[in-house]
């Protein structure tokens, strides 16, 4: 890495900056050569088309650990205004997400609100009011595209599973469980965890996939932990919902989402596949 700040380490980790790092294990060459055209801000040349949601926002604590639930009302109505209310979240976060009010390299602001160019809603434009950060080099905004590396696996993700295994093997309480998430935090420059408020197994799993969803946000695993921990009916319904106005306090509604296990769970068997095979039945409400 070319910086020992944590912060900016992290950060780094998916730039052209922090590229050559030893944490990367399993990578795709030049894999993210779209991502000027698919996350970056349309008013700085780039064309939006996955916008994340206040879900993944408000999963990140505050650097002192603690989750924006715990805190008061009127706490969380402040952070969901501004998400990085004085620079007091996880790091994680800004290294994660443009959001309202970010500035581009200290040079151009970000207004979905207020800002024709970024507003809610117009083509290439975000859809909630938030951006995705990650893999976004100043480096690809003139040729729209690059040349950087995407990880598919790290070694924090590593240090993940191993912990999320431990606690559903029932050694949740074993040091070397609470350890390998530690060090996970640590390197993002965040607090170690307080053991005393995740004392059963149930916390700790709480614990790990709050963990998971902050450090791993937009590299592509969200999707399979939600069907692994079964609780894709639970998350993948109802209102979606993205950045709050910070003039008017108003949440952006995004969309509303139907989601059937029974259908859903299962991707339909291309029609070629079944055609060329007698024996091949698709699958359930296809």
């Amino acid at each position: 890495m070319s910086t020992t700040n944590k912060n900016d380490s992290y950060a780094e980790l998916f730039s052209y900056a922090g590229e050559l790092n030893d944490e990367r294990i399993f990578f795709k060459e030049n894999g993210c050569s779209n991502a000027w055209t698919s996350f970056a801000p349309f008013g700085i040349g780039g064309e939006t088309y996955l916008s994340p949601t206040n879900t993944v926002v408000n999963n990140f604590e505050t650097k002192q650990g603690k989750t924006i639930q715990e805190l008061g009302r009127d706490s969380i109505l402040i952070y969901q205004q501004n998400p990085n209310y004085k620079n007091n979240r996880d790091p994680r976060l800004s290294a994660s997400v443009f959001v309202p009010n970010d500035r581009f390299q200290n040079q151009y602001t970000l207004d979905p609100f207020y800002n024709p160019t970024d507003k809610i809603g117009e083509t290439k434009s975000t859809a909630t009011g938030y951006w995705i950060k990650k893999y976004i080099d100043a480096r690809d905004r003139q040729a729209k595209s690059g040349s950087l590396d995407f990880m598919i696996i790290r070694y924090a993700e590593i240090l993940l599973n191993y912990a999320e295994a431990m606690i559903e093997t029932g050694q949740w309480n074993n040091v070397e469980t609470l350890a390998a998430i530690n060090e996970v935090r640590a390197r993002a420059a965040m607090p170690a965890v307080n053991s005393g408020l995740y004392g059963t197994q149930t916390k700790m799993r709480e614990l790990i996939r709050r963990e998971r969803q902050a450090e791993l946000a937009f590299e592509g695993g969200r999707y399979f932990d939600i069907r692994r921990w079964s609780i894709d009916e639970a998350v993948m319904n109802g209102e979606v919902f993205g950045a709050t106005n910070h003039k008017t306090g108003e949440v952006v509604r995004v969309q509303s989402r139907t989601y059937k296990r029974n259908r859903e769970a299962l991707w339909p068997i291309p029609e070629a596949e079944i055609i060329a095979n007698p024996n091949m039945v698709q699958n359930p409400n296809y």
